[in-house]
């Protein structure tokens, strides 16, 4: 309208914008719906859209990759659950795993099959495995309070005959202790091996029936062992007093 005080002319109007939505856009059809969220995709209001964009590409690939059929094969045989695992340093076919009803088996990576069964390796479970690092034979102890050195070369792996061999003659030696075991590993370049049970780390050698060094600190439970590669003549355990010795 006229208005005196813009000199009797007609005032300047006002433009007024109005947001108008269906009501059928913003109503779920059902409870369980989502409800639809209106976004103003203006490049000018998201300066950070391309970097969230290049994250959430890049996170996509990895996820991609990381569930893109990592599972390669599921070794059965076993009766009861795995309580220790070895690898054979000098073969990239065969590792060995012992369980908790003493049994003890040699598998092939390459065929996916045991090639050796030890039944009742040790009365209770096998608590640690360890394999010569020239791979002609492999130490195993257990709750029973026994070391047993067994025959690892001239098994049937990686040649796809398809045979178990004989278990006749792979018991090379037995080792009584005066504890039980909770864990052993072998030296990188020698015979030597190191258990830990009790109280005490003590070190073997398959030819002998008594241990050549017994270590102990306090009175707490040593639960693991394990030898430097590098320095093969050095070992490491951890005990239940949160200490960890170097020797």
């Amino acid at each position: 309208g006229i208005n005196a005080e813009y000199g009797g002319q007609r005032a300047p109007g006002m433009k007024i914008k109005t947001i108008a939505r269906s009501e059928e856009e913003c109503t779920r059809e059902r409870p369980r719906d989502t409800l639809k969220v209106h976004r103003n995709l203006d490049p000018a209001l998201h300066p950070h859209e391309r970097a969230r964009e290049y994250t959430r590409a890049v996170n996509a690939v990895k996820l991609n990759k990381v569930f893109a059929k990592p599972f390669v094969h599921a070794f059965d045989g076993h009766r009861d659950g795995i309580s220790s695992i070895a690898t054979n340093k000098k073969s990239l076919v065969s590792f060995v795993s012992g369980a908790h009803d003493g049994e003890i088996r040699v598998w092939d990576i390459s065929e996916k099959r045991s090639v050796c069964v030890h039944r009742a390796a040790h009365t209770g479970a096998v608590r640690g495995l360890a394999v010569h690092p020239k791979g002609k034979s492999f130490v195993s102890c257990g709750s029973d309070q026994t070391i047993k050195v067994w025959r690892l070369d001239g098994l049937d792996v990686g040649t796809m005959g398809g045979m178990d061999p004989s278990n006749e003659d792979a018991l090379l030696s037995t080792i009584m202790g005066e504890t039980s075991f909770n864990m052993l590993d072998h030296s990188w370049d020698s015979d030597m091996f190191a258990t830990a049970g009790g109280t005490t780390v003590q070190t073997w050698n398959p030819d002998r029936k008594h241990p050549l060094s017994t270590f102990k600190w306090g009175e707490a439970s040593v639960h693991t062992v394990r030898f430097n590669p590098v320095e093969p003549d050095l070992f490491a355990s951890a005990a239940s007093d949160l200490s960890l010795i170097h020797i």
